[in-house]
């Protein structure tokens, strides 16, 4: 109750009327609650904490703070109040006393200790692979290094312009507990602490897209494939769905799978690649190689010239290949093909 009682002078009475058991009760008790300081022991580098000291508005004099017997600040009271932040100090141990120079009302010095830890910046989930970090941060002028125990294993990092950072990139999934200590060359150390949830990371399926190609075509549809780990799926088999046909194919050691494309059928197909869940699916278009040129024939002409051809397959005409004309569903006779075309 006393705790929410403003600093000042205060009167208690406890007054009891009596009743037919008790006889009445009447008591006046004056007291005092004190002004103070209001002041952190434990800190965090720049973590924005401070002492203060509010007054009533009419309070004059200044607001002091010495650390290891040498002033640090000393800031004027406004309006009855001030504030000095004391998270800039070094990692360790400080003695530091509190004073207020004002003669208008009565606040007790302080002296005490303040500890300040590292500045910790972690990410508390992650994926698998990601190239994420631990990053500390203490004051540019301490010289030492960071301590990062996980289990048994210790990572040490040595300090650079007051920072230091550990990465988490190539850790395994599962969930971890760092210790973080400050050991200093001055003598001081601090701890601090982080919790990192690596999770797995999503499948990739990086490459796959529409595709349009001649028939009879050299061709490989490829896609390279990531595991949960952010990793290259090396040796492990990735089904390709075209049409209603599923292949099997193992990724090599580039985490490529590579599905030749010569055995399909000119027409359009929906081709989906999956691995462990994972799904993508695109369009396949397999082109005819055969043209036939359309022409006019009037009901008085003598002769009908009809002409195909085929068009180049990896950059070359195919050869030794037969065109076969058919007119009402019976065979036209024909000559030999010339080059790439046949009349």
């Amino acid at each position: 109750m006393f705790q929410s009682w403003t600093a000042g002078n205060h009167t208690l009475v406890f007054d009891f009327k009596g009743d037919n058991k008790y006889y009445s009760y009447n008591e006046v008790h004056n007291f005092t609650v004190s002004y103070g300081f209001r002041q952190p022991d434990f800190v965090d580098y720049l973590d924005g904490s401070a002492v203060s000291l509010t007054l009533p508005s009419n309070a004059n004099g200044n607001l002091e703070i010495y650390v290891n017997g040498t002033l640090f600040k000393s800031v004027k009271l406004v309006d009855g109040k001030a504030s000095i932040k004391v998270d800039g100090f070094s990692c360790g141990q400080h003695k530091i006393s509190i004073n207020y120079t004002g003669d208008d009302f009565e606040v007790e010095n302080c002296s005490t200790l303040l500890y300040v830890s590292p500045k910790v910046i972690s990410p508390y989930e992650m994926e698998c692979g990601k190239d994420k970090s631990i990053y500390v941060e203490v004051s540019k002028d301490s010289k030492g290094k960071i301590v990062f125990t996980i289990g048994k294993n210790k990572y040490e990092v040595p300090i650079v312009n007051g920072k230091a950072a550990l990465s988490l990139k190539n850790f395994k999934i599962g969930d971890y507990d760092i210790d973080i200590d400050y050991i200093g060359d001055d003598g001081q150390n601090a701890s601090s602490f982080a919790y990192v949830d690596i999770l797995p990371a999503k499948i990739r399926i990086i490459g796959a897209k529409n595709l349009s190609i001649p028939y009879t075509s050299n061709v490989y549809y490829k896609v390279k494939v990531y595991n949960n780990q952010s990793k290259l799926a090396k040796g492990v088999i990735v089904y390709f769905k075209v049409g209603k046909t599923t292949y099997k194919v193992k990724t090599d050691k580039n985490g490529i799978a590579k599905l030749r494309l010569s055995k399909f059928a000119p027409k359009s197909y929906k081709i989906t690649i999956s691995y462990k869940g994972t799904k993508v699916s695109k369009k396949l278009t397999v082109r005819h190689i055969l043209r036939l040129k359309s022409v006019k024939v009037r009901k008085s002409a003598k002769k009908l010239v009809l002409t195909a051809s085929l068009n180049k397959v990896n950059g070359k005409y195919l050869k030794n290949k037969i065109i076969k004309f058919r007119f009402r569903g019976k065979p036209i006779r024909q000559k030999p093909i010339q080059k790439e075309s046949q009349k």
